[in-house]
């Protein structure tokens, strides 16, 4: 299809367009939407591996949660694909969305939660007066806007997706 606006044009072509003499129809149509049917688990770490089952994985694709690109896969099979989560996701609820190359995006908009993992605290005994440097080590804090309570707030003087440092 060449468009054509104002002057300027540009060729597009694709799985949908169909053209004869000098008119193209650009048409959208269930066949031609991949299908997402399941996505597994819907809720876990970062570094999870989420199974996607539906119809249609004609190609490459990509799986976003939120706005972050968590992967680009070819599909294991037409009906099946996998994807880890990176890392860098912290903890919360993700709309995740999906897209299979060349076809677009599909019909299929889920969500998935990241929880939060604690794994050590340190040290384990403080004293009651306060002013003891804590650190909690794990997978999906918040790099702003964390914040820790040990029976009183902690004030909180570092964090990064796995290490948060407060002085209770």
């Amino acid at each position: 299809i060449n468009a054509e606006y104002m002057g300027e044009s540009s060729w597009v072509d694709g799985p949908h367009a169909n053209c004869s003499s000098s008119v193209c129809m650009y048409t959208f149509t269930d066949a031609g939407t991949p299908k997402i049917t399941a996505m597994t688990p819907t809720t876990g770490q970062a570094t999870t591996s989420v199974t996607f089952t539906g119809t249609a994985y004609t190609g490459p694709m990509t799986v976003w949660f939120g706005s972050q690109t968590a992967c680009t896969m070819a599909p294991a099979s037409p009906t099946s694909a996998v994807c880890t989560l990176p890392a860098v996701l912290p903890a919360g609820g993700y709309p995740v969305a999906v897209q299979v190359h060349p076809l677009g995006l599909s019909a299929f908009f889920g969500n998935f939660t990241v929880a939060l993992n604690v794994a050590t605290v340190s040290p384990l005994v403080g004293s009651r007066g306060g002013g003891q440097n804590v650190t909690i080590v794990g997978q999906g804090f918040h790099t702003a806007g964390t914040s820790v309570t040990i029976h009183v707030p902690c004030i909180v003087l570092s964090t990064t997706l796995t290490h948060v440092l407060c002085v209770d």
